[in-house]
């Protein structure tokens, strides 16, 4: 099979993970919404933003690392996974020692509770860093899938739910955080030891580990600031507006970000490898990275559209008629995601191609413009602090677009014509859905709503792509499955 074919192969096997990981997902969201308050949601959210960052920071950049350097050797995994074990175990000693100082100078205990219940995220994680990055590295993708998706039905699923259930509360979201963790580093552990024929020796060897720690703070420096980005909302929002705002926005986040995120993952963490080979095939390069922007907006543009316009039926139908005030959350979030989503496949060809210091920077610039713009917007209300969010966004996509026009030697504007099938299909899915809204009589149920506003957008964006974008078209259906690999993939010439 061609190395187009055996990356589409990988892209069909996780989105179809990715898919049955959604659903399950919406539907854990369903149950947990319904017995889980917004206060708890956003006292767990709280805490996640103070444990994540350390968790990214021992991670991120390793498993990067692993991913991406060539000529790894087995020294070098050896040496890796024992020192972000001896890292990860040094930083929650560090993290549990300040939780009982932090409530003496006035933090609410029972934060500092949850935040000490998620210290043990840390070394789950760091356990798990290595074999990821093995499995991705050797495209054992079917292993990630199976550790994922076990982790999230069985562990955020069936663990949260029968605590929520038992009126655990907060409580319940920790563990089943905890039970994911667990399950998804065991299992991603054991295929890669039984099936990839990994084998961890109690060594460190300085030389081996010396590039891999390097490669590792380069890119560490980026994935920081960019967990760090993400937690900035539930870092604002929580202390100047409250816990149960912070809810809205943590369901409202996840509501949008499930299916989007999920997509595009699906997408990127497979090419980013053949991105990485194929720095020194300028042509190919150029190919494979505008079809990739191509397909990701082709995509994740019109869902992120009628997602913004089908909001109020959307939350009615997914977490019910007691979270209404997550509506206009929703449609803010809707547009943030769209800007992240596209602006992060940018942002992993400039990472692929390794322009990490300008990377860097451009998740500086917009660190501080997020921050910003939520804290002036929170002193007028949510909805503005959400707004400030989301301006942030686009100037995260609009930074990387510059930047990868730059690498890949074209012009800003061939960018931008990659996202033109995608704007309109957003388009017509959001004229669609407002259609529909003025068309039906106000007392239609949200459940029949939303099943008119998804089947309006579906035949929207078959119809366009059909018939205005054939090749994009033709791309989602090889994707999709529906369409058979290529057998040969002929490498485009310079020139």
């Amino acid at each position: 099979m061609s190395n187009e074919g055996r990356t589409i192969r990988a892209i069909r096997i996780t989105l179809v993970a990715n898919g049955v990981s959604a659903v399950a997902q919406i539907g854990i969201m369903v149950v947990l919404a319904r017995l889980v308050a917004s206060e708890d949601y956003g006292l767990v959210a709280g805490a996640l933003a103070l444990v994540r960052p350390v968790q990214y920071l021992l991670t991120g950049g390793a498993e990067r690392a692993i991913l991406l350097l060539p000529g790894l050797s087995q020294e070098g995994i050896d040496s890796a996974f024992w020192a972000v074990m001896t890292a990860a175990a040094v930083a929650s000693l560090v993290l549990a020692a300040l939780v009982p100082p932090s409530v003496r100078l006035g933090v609410p205990e029972d934060f500092a509770a949850v935040v000490l219940a998620l210290v043990p995220l840390l070394a789950i994680g760091a356990a798990g860093t290595v074999f990821r990055g093995v499995l991705r590295r050797r495209f054992a993708f079917g292993g990630l899938v199976i550790a994922d998706l076990a982790g999230q039905i069985l562990g955020t699923g069936a663990v949260a739910i029968l605590a929520a259930a038992a009126g655990w509360g907060a409580s319940a979201l920790v563990a089943g955080l905890l039970a994911q963790a667990l399950l998804q580093t065991g299992i991603a552990a054991a295929i890669a030891i039984h099936s990839a024929g990994l084998r961890i020796r109690p060594r460190i060897d300085r030389a081996a580990l010396r590039p891999i720690v390097a490669a590792s703070v380069s890119m560490s420096k980026t994935s920081m600031l960019e967990v760090l980005n993400g937690q900035l909302p539930p870092a604002i929002i929580g202390p100047l507006l409250g816990a149960h705002a912070l809810g809205l926005y943590n369901r409202a986040a996840s509501l949008v970000q499930v299916p989007v995120e999920m997509i595009v993952t699906s997408l990127t963490r497979v090419q980013i490898s053949d991105i990485g080979a194929l720095r020194d095939s300028p042509a190919e390069l150029r190919r494979t990275c505008g079809t990739l922007t191509e397909t990701v907006g082709a995509v994740v543009l019109p869902l992120c559209g009628g997602m913004m316009l089908a909001a109020p039926e959307l939350v009615a139908v997914v977490l019910g008629a007691g979270w209404a005030d997550a509506a206009e959350a929703v449609s803010w979030t809707c547009l943030a995601v769209a800007a992240f989503m596209v602006g992060h496949v940018f942002a992993v060809v400039n990472e692929g191609t390794l322009r990490l210091d300008e990377r860097f920077r451009i998740q500086v610039i917009t660190m501080l413009l997020a921050g910003a713009g939520l804290a002036l917007g929170a002193g007028v209300g949510f909805d503005a602090a959400l707004a400030g969010w989301a301006f942030s966004a686009i100037a995260f996509m609009a930074l990387h677009m510059r930047l990868m026009a730059r690498v890949l030697q074209v012009p800003v504007g061939d960018v931008l014509a990659r996202l033109v099938p995608g704007t309109v299909a957003a388009v017509a899915c959001m004229a669609g859905v407002a259609g529909l809204s003025l068309a039906l009589p106000s007392d239609t149920g949200p459940a029949l709503r939303l099943c008119l506003d998804i089947a309006v957008c579906g035949s929207c964006v078959v119809l366009i792509y059909a018939t205005l974008f054939p090749s994009v078209f033709a791309t989602l259906l090889r994707y999709g499955g529906l369409r058979r690999l290529p057998a040969s993939a002929p490498v485009a010439k310079e020139g």
